[in-house]
């Protein structure tokens, strides 16, 4: 009761928070993804302000909306046809600090809401984590932490880690979990990125569905592991484009009842996607 008190006020705290901004950026973006069983689509908005509060310390505040629907196309699935769309909203607080000259204290609150058509109470969890981020160099960092998340479709506690290193003026690589990138700039326009992502969530089902006329479910859980090309363009100095396509690994979708046992899964462990964005900067 007490998480979810402090989760509300977070997301108040941060619709307050928006005016004292500084710098914006705003990006939309819409993923389409094919399996044999199903076809995704998701729509995705961000807001994301940053604000530096002194010459050390530093505020980031990510407002965000997810809608995922389903088409089922196989009529063997045993699921009722209104289990096709799902909602998120997000706000990721972060707040950066510099204990000294080569090292940098992050620590990230997210409270999310994640749910099936209608929004309640129960909807909604608290997120986040804190790391280091030690400066080697001007062209090498290590960041290591730990975080409260979902990247495998529940929450649970995790280590973070990422090691980034500018090879070149062009290139430069970002090794971790949960996040791989390896990115490539030709000009100051273009920017082509290999990526690697773990991504997972849940949503509360609004009322309990009855699979297979014998077990009911309350909870519908997805994850997937992400390879991709991304290719970044920058139209002007505010506006860029995003083109993103890849391939998602051992991707599962699972309903389970009140007692996380599943009552249903489709461990379908290949799946396409493809998506385009539009971002702007100020």
């Amino acid at each position: 009761m007490i998480q979810k008190k402090f989760t509300i006020l977070l997301f108040m705290f941060s619709l307050f928070n928006l005016s004292a901004q500084n710098k914006v950026v705003v990006d939309l973006n819409t993923n389409t993804l094919s399996t044999n069983d199903y076809t995704q689509n998701e729509t995705e908005i961000n807001g994301t302000f940053y604000k530096n509060l002194n010459e050390k310390s530093a505020l980031t505040n990510t407002v965000g909306y997810k809608n995922k629907s389903i088409n089922y196309s196989l009529t063997s699935h045993e699921l009722p046809v209104s289990l096709n769309q799902f909602n998120k909203i997000e706000n990721i607080l972060e707040f950066s600090h510099l204990l000294n000259s080569k090292t940098k204290l992050i620590i990230a609150a997210k409270p999310i809401a994640t749910f099936e058509k209608n929004i309640d109470f129960k909807d909604i969890a608290l997120l986040g984590g804190m790391g280091i981020e030690y400066q080697f160099n001007k062209k090498t960092s290590l960041n290591i932490g730990v975080t409260r998340e979902t990247y495998f479709g529940s929450i649970a506690l995790l280590p973070t880690i990422s090691f980034y290193h500018k090879l070149n003026e062009n290139l430069a690589i970002d090794l971790g979990f949960p996040n791989t990138t390896i990115s490539f700039t030709n000009n100051i326009r273009n920017e082509f990125k290999l990526t690697n992502d773990f991504n997972g969530s849940y949503y509360n089902l609004d009322k309990p569905v009855l699979i297979n006329n014998t077990m009911l479910a309350t909870t519908a859980r997805f994850s997937n592991m992400t390879s991709s090309i991304e290719y970044d363009r920058n139209v002007d100095t505010n506006w860029f484009l995003n083109f993103k396509a890849g391939y998602e690994f051992n991707k599962k979708f699972t309903l389970e009842d009140a007692n996380n046992n599943t009552t249903f899964s489709d461990d379908n462990n290949k799946a396409y996607i493809f998506t385009i964005g539009i971002k702007y900067k100020y």
